[in-house]
Parts: structure tokens; sequence; C-alpha cells
């Protein structure tokens, strides 16, 4: 039950990839393509950013109100050594804008300083691989991406002084990355990367590789090696992805080719003689699946090339991925047996750097249910060997290691924070000890609120998750500041519904690590609150009547209800509904009281793919028992509000996109939503009403937010700006008493990508 329970927490909250459990943007995906009918702590992880007050809202209408920052965020995607006492890390940070922006800092053989770079792209920039030629010359790649969405190059160069973009070749209106480079003088560098290929008949869309080169003025395009078309037709998807350069006629650059066509991928490998590209036949030139990541040389006749392969068992059948590694001794390529952690699988290599031939490293990442363990490997001149790493939780592993004669080995990469990433991250050996280096992490944070709940205009209470686990703000009718919460486990810990009694009685449920979670505000702190809940179990919804009668629901094997009757907490008995045990996959998501003995809560069977679609959850408490109400339509209803013993709603997303129900005291019936030409697939996510006339919900679909109005007769769009250039998504809304309302949510620049930091959305609304 814990991977439903963790993935149904994730997909409320908004898009989700790589965080969570390995199958929970595969369940994601089948979840929405139904309802859419299938068309250790460190300093430098927790520290925490400084709130910034903001003034009280005036404009009539919505308008967006700045959330305080917790924790910092960086990630390193590339490291260099030029000596023991100079390198430099490279990868990216977002701004408070949401703009992905590019990250460099320098190593002066102690630590590591933040350097500013150019970010001309206005959506995203990232730098993904870094080399110099000496200190005053050196070079970092990656891509930008405007608005459009549209992948496009990017080449830095540090002069000395200042970093600076070097202009690309055009690679006209096709998409294109970099991620490898090698300085070989001031007049001579190389960088490899990919451009797409568009699709071209029954065939969808491929890439090509890239390589350019800079001869002391300009950067050109080089051809590559001609590889093979796929026998079966299809488009090739082939790509570079480091290079080497040992002198001007000896460069070499690795990557992936599917020239086998849909049979896999096998590594790519090109050489530089000083007049032409060739390819080189790798270790295993029939493989299924391989492909090279990072190369390192120690001379002409000793390079090392690292990345990952498929497992094959009986039969063809697969058993995942592993490491590769493959050796040059100036005549051939060949396999070499990497060490494996674990039993080898979902084990990949991602950088390999060279001090001498007995001194050689390999990093990379081995993946685990909640995240990615940090590989280090090393070579002694004859085997390859396991090193452990001071650090056990990262978001993407170990993606760089740089090695100096004479001076520290350095890797860099990202701590794994709540749900998402976190700080960078950066360590060095010395002596045989391999310690953390603290590194400036420029970037906000990763946060997303998920609940929000009203007591007065100046008392307002938003929750949520960030890098360090629970977060909790509050508005005083100034400004909002985060509070302090506990957390069990920072990696999993969230709070998702908020509901408040009075001042000093205010609960909060979630999760913390595997189990539901309960927390309580007593006026002067959050504490977690004791309560008997199953061990795989989560919290999604939560009301309070009065300080002796709170309900909260969940799932946890089916429904799950925990009553508060203001001593303890405790499990009510609540029944399946009508799409029964179906994988255990029925939970409650939300919650609403009309009075003590009539309560509604909804959900749905969230276990649900492309092959059927189950109908929607509502239960009723009359005061003594819970029942199922029958015959609903399909769909997911995420927030419910009541207005009345005869005016109830309910949202969430159904065969159609946005679902809405309405309880008119004798039954429920669907009521058809807004649905602008804009919103492709919009879901209503909360809800909640000022009067029968005036009731309001909120959600998101792929590209932006979503609020809706209803004024006693129909559903109507309302705009509401956001502060993402898109992607936004809210996903709670409370009523203030005055006619006033707070949205929160969350925001980025990257659809369906939780990899990169999110930002807490919070909209106010002004009569």
């Amino acid at each position: 039950m814990i991977a439903i329970k963790s993935r149904w927490s994730a997909w409320r909250r908004g898009p989700v990839g790589r965080s969570g459990t390995a199958v929970t943007s595969i369940v994601v995906a089948f979840l929405i393509c139904s309802l859419a009918a299938c068309g250790g702590s460190s300093t430098a992880r927790h520290a925490s950013a400084t709130p910034t007050p903001s003034a009280t809202p005036v404009s009539h209408g919505w308008s967006t109100i700045p959330s305080p920052g917790v924790a910092q965020e960086g990630n390193f995607a590339g490291v260099t050594a030029l000596s023991a006492a100079d390198g430099w890390a490279v990868g990216q940070y977002e701004g408070l804008d949401s703009l992905q922006r590019t990250l460099t800092e320098r190593w002066n053989g102690s630590q590591w300083t933040y350097q500013p770079s150019p970010s001309p792209g206005q959506r995203y920039n990232l730098l993904q691989a870094v080399s110099g030629a000496s200190a005053s010359d050196v070079w970092a790649v990656g891509y930008q991406m405007d608005t459009d969405r549209v992948e496009q190059p990017l080449i830095e160069h540090w002069n000395g002084t200042a970093w600076s973009v070097s202009p690309a070749p055009s690679i006209g209106e096709t998409s294109g990355q970099l991620s490898g480079v090698a300085a070989v003088s001031s007049t001579n560098a190389w960088v490899v990367g990919f451009t797409t290929i568009p699709a071209a008949g029954n065939h969808g869309p491929g890439q090509q590789p890239l390589i350019e080169h800079w001869d002391g003025t300009a950067w050109s395009i080089v051809n590559g090696a001609a590889i093979p078309l796929p026998p079966d037709g299809s488009q090739p998807y082939n790509n570079l992805a480091a290079v080497v350069a040992l002198s001007a006629g000896n460069v070499w650059a690795v990557g992936g080719d599917n020239s086998v066509g849909n049979a896999g991928t096998q590594a790519l490998i090109e050489h530089w003689d000083g007049h032409a590209w060739t390819l080189m036949q790798g270790a295993n030139p029939n493989s299924n699946g391989n492909a090279l990541s990072s190369i390192a040389a120690v001379s002409p006749t000793n390079i090392w090339a690292v990345g990952s392969g498929s497992l094959r068992g009986p039969h063809g059948c697969g058993l995942g991925s592993s490491a590769i590694i493959e050796h040059w001794d100036g005549t051939r390529w060949s396999s070499v047996s990497a060490a494996q952690p674990g039993n080898g699988r979902g084990f990949s290599l991602a950088s390999v750097a060279a001090a001498s031939a007995s001194d050689v490293w390999a990093v990379g990442g081995l993946w685990e249910v909640s995240s990615i363990t940090p590989v280090l490997e090393h070579w002694n001149g004859s085997q390859w060997s396991l090193v452990a790493s001071p650090v056990g939780n990262t978001a993407r592993g170990l993606t760089g290691v740089a090695a100096a004669p004479g001076g520290p080995v350095l890797t860099v990469g990202q701590y794994e924070g709540a749900d998402g990433p976190a700080a960078t991250l950066a360590e060095q050996e010395t002596g045989g000890t391999i310690s953390v280096v603290t590194s400036a992490s420029p970037g906000t944070v990763f946060n997303s609120l998920h609940g929000v709940a009203t007591i007065s205009a100046n008392d307002v209470w938003a929750v949520g998750s960030s890098a360090n686990g629970t977060l909790a703000e509050h508005w005083n009718g100034t400004a909002w500041t985060v509070s302090t919460t506990p957390n069990a486990a920072p990696y999993s810990d969230s709070l998702d519904a908020v509901a408040a009694a009075s001042t000093n009685d205010v609960w909060a449920v979630g999760t913390a690590g595997s189990a539901a979670s309960i927390q309580h505000w007593n006026g002067n702190q959050w504490a977690v609150a004791s309560a008997s809940v199953p061990q795989y179990s989560a919290l999604s919804g939560v009301v309070a009547l009065s300080a002796t009668n709170a309900w909260a629901v969940g799932s946890s094997n089916g429904p799950l209800v925990e009553h508060w009757d203001g001593a303890t907490w405790s499990a009510v008995a609540t029944p399946r509904g009508a799409s029964g045990s179906y994988l255990n996959g029925e939970t409650l998501l939300g919650v609403a009281a009309v009075s003590a003995n009539d309560i509604w809560a909804v959900g749905a069977n969230t276990s649900l793919n492309c092959g059927g679609q189950l109908p929607a959850l509502i239960e009723h408490w009359n005061g003594s028992s819970w029942s199922v109400i029958p015959n609903l339509p399909n769909g997911i209803l995420i927030g419910v509000t009541a207005v009345s013993a005869r005016d109830v709603w309910a949202v969430g997303s159904g065969d159609n996109g946005a679902l809405i129900l309405h309880w008119d005291g004798n039954q429920w019936s669907p009521i058809t939503p807004a649905t602008p030409a804009a919103h492709t697939y919009p879901v209503l996510r909360s809800v909640a009403a000022h009067g029968t006339a005036d009731v309001w919900a909120v959600g998101g679909d792929y590209h932006a937010a979503v609020v809706e109005h209803w004024d006693g007769h129909t559903w109507s769009n309302v705009p509401v700006s956001t502060p993402g250039v898109a992607d936004n998504v809210l996903l709670g809304v409370t009523a203030v008493a005055n006619g006033e309302l707070w949205a929160v949510g969350e925001y980025d620049n990257l659809n369906f990508n939780r990899s990169y930091a999110h930002q807490a959305l919070i909209e106010h609304y002004t009569p």
C-alpha cells in the first residue's frame, strides 16, 4: 500500500518526475491517461533563506503574494580541475521568478565560491560540462530554452575576470543541447551534444550528434562520422555526451547510437585524427541498451569511458540497468568490470576522471526506493573498487568528478530534499579520506503549498513541503512567515491539508516516512500529535468543527478515517466504495462538515490505468456511521466544501477534464464546469464558498493555474496572473469572512519535472 499512498500524494500536489518511488511517474501517467480517455545534514543543505515580507494586498481581484523561502537549492552537473588549486563546477539553480539559471562556482584549493554567469534563456538555462585550457580560458556548455520550449545550445566563456556568452553556430529551427567540452588551447576547443531530427512518415522524431570547434575566433559546426541508419526505417536517435582532447590531432567523443534500430542502443565512439572524425568500434558492438556518458584520458594508450547498459537475463529478458566501463589501450576498446554496489541493478556511472594510470575515479548513482545513493569507484592500476561516500541520499547520484595530479579529487552532485532536490553537493578526496565541502547554493527553494485554512482575515495557515520536509506558513495580515514544524524524515515528510477550530487550535495532516502524520498548533508551536495510524498510510484531508471534534481522511489499503474527540485520535470504520478493493486503491482526499452529524468525504479509487475508469468516491457521516453514495460518475474527487445541508460542492477530474458534483439535499448531480480552450486538461483540486451564489474552485492543467467561479447559475473561468512562465497549479483555496480568498500551490518553469525546484505559489483575492 505504501506505493499507492506515495504516488497519489505526489500526483495530488502536482506534476511529478523522478522523486518518489521508481513507479510513481508511471502510475501518474496511467492515471492521467485514463481520465483523458487515453488520448546526515550539512550547513549547505539546510541553510535558511531570509523571508521577504510582503505588503498587505489591497488590489481588487486576484494577485500573487510572495512566499518566504526555506532552505537553498542548486544543482551541479559537471566539474573540472585545472590544477590542485583551480577548479570549476557548473550546473543550475532556480530564482524567485522560477527562471532556471546557470550556476558556476570556483575551487581555490580549499573552498568553493559562487561566480555569476549569464542566463540568456527566458525559461531555462543549464550548464552541463566545463573544461579549461588555462586559468583565464575556461569553457562551459549546456543549453537554454525560451518561452516556446525550443532548446538551443549554450556556450559560455571565462576570461579570467567574468563569464560571457559565446555565440554558438545556428542549428536552424531544430532544437539541440551541448553536454561535453574539451579545451586544448586558446585556439582549439571542442564541444559535443545533439540536435533533433523532425518526425518523418510513420516514424517519430530522432536525434543526431552535434560537434562544434573553436578556432580562436568563432565556433563552427564540424561534420562527425557517418553513422548507419537504423535498418528498421526508424529515425536515428544518436547523441554525443562527452569529449576529451589529448592534442590537436587526437580527440575522442562518446555517447549513444541506435543504428541497430528498435533493438536498442549501443555505445557510440568517434575519433578525430586532425583531419576527420571516424567511427570506432566499442567493446560490445552488438550490445543492447549501452550508452557512454563520460571519457577521460591518461595518455594516448590509456583512455577510460563510462556509462550504463542493460542487464539481460534468460531468454533475453531485461533485468534492469548496470554501469559499464570501457578502456582503450591504443589498439582497441575492451570491457572492464566495475565494482557492483548491491545487486548492480539500477546502477549507472555518469563521470570519469584520471589523475594517473593508477589513480582513476568514476562516479554515478544506485537507484533506491526514495532517492539515488551516490557511487564512487577507484581504479588502482589493476581493478575497480567501491569507495564509501559520506552522503547517503542524493537527487541524481554524483554527476561529475575531476582529478588533477597532486590535488584533491573533486566530486559534485545535489542533495535529495523532501519530494525533490535541495542544495548543491560537493565532496573532495584527500589522502584516502572523502569529505563534504560546503558549496554555495544561490537558488531559492523547493517549496510547495498543498492546503490553506482561514481563521480570520489576519490569521491564515498554509501547509505543504519543502527541501527540509514539512512546511507551514502563516499570514498575520501583513506578511507570510515560515513557522517551524517537526520532521521525522525530511526526505519524505509532507503536510497535505490544514484546518482550524480557533487561533490556538489548528490541525495539519500528511505523511511522515511511510505513515500518516498529524500535527497540531496550540498557539505557540507545532507538535506531532499522538495517533494510532497504520504503518502504510496517508492523510490528505482534515476538518475541525471544535476543540473536541475533528476529522481526518486518507488511505491505508482502502479509505482511512480518523476522529479527534478532544483527547485522542482514533480510527473510525468506513465502507469501501462501488469500485471495491481493486488494488486496494481507494482513498479519501478531502473532507468538509455541515455539522457534527453531517460530514462529507470525497475521493476515488486511484488504481486506474488506460484500460478502465472507476467511479468517484463520496462517503457521508450521519452522526453514527459512514455510508457510501452509489451511482457516481467516473472520476477522482479531490476537494469538497459545504455551504449548507442542501448545498455541498465536490471537485476533481473526470473523463473529459474538470469534474464538479453538487449535493442539493437529495442527490449528487454533475454540474458543467467552465472549460476555457486554453486549458487542455483542467483538474480542479480545491473548492471554497462564501455563500450559495459565490463558490470558487481552483486547480490547474498542464500549462496554467485554473480558477472557476459559481454565481448561482453557471461556472465561469476567472483569469489569474501567476509568476511562472507556465506550469502553475493551485492546490488549495479558503474563503475569508470578508469576501477575500486565499489560494496556494506551486509553480516552476518545467512541465512535469520535479527534478528541479518548485516555488510555493500564494494567490490572494480581494472583492
